[in-house]
């Protein structure tokens, strides 16, 4: 399908529904994410619901923790994180920041996050010498007028 001012012609009138559902959304300025080829998502921010059109056998129903949990290990082993089991909580230290979590994954994500919003690059070192933490991340840029 190709749109020429006023014109719109069609090159091809075998497209599939989906095919035709995925350009329809593209031209209606809905937020996308997939392929006209394959299964895709709609955002509706209105009603912070994710809709996802394709056939069974091509949508997947998952956890971020299932499918990505080998990443936050390598991120955390890659920038030479350790774990602290400490009662019915674990700790993560990643240089100076320390975050806690109900389990491993939490407490890593919440360390990386840190590290990666405060933009370093090696080990972390805080202007005045205090450990970081996302709780402390978050008031400073609460303070500072961003919307975390």
């Amino acid at each position: 399908m190709s749109l020429k001012g006023d014109i719109v012609t069609d090159a091809s009138v075998s497209h599939p529904t989906l095919n035709l559902e995925y350009w329809f959304a593209q031209s209606a300025g809905y937020e996308i994410i997939g392929s006209e080829d394959g299964p895709f998502a709609l955002w509706s921010e209105r009603e912070r619901s994710i809709y996802v059109f394709g056939s069974a056998e091509s949508v997947k129903f998952s956890s971020f923790k299932t499918n990505c949990m080998d990443k936050v290990l390598e991120a955390a082993l890659f920038f030479g994180a350790s774990l602290r089991v400490e009662g019915t909580s674990v700790t993560c230290e990643l240089g100076l920041i320390t975050c806690r979590g109900d389990d491993y994954i939490e407490a890593m994500l919440k360390a990386l996050i840190v590290h990666q919003a405060a933009g370093i690059l090696g080990p972390p070192k805080p202007s005045d010498g205090r450990a970081l933490s996302h709780e402390r991340l978050l008031t400073n840029h609460r303070s500072a007028g961003a919307n975390l």
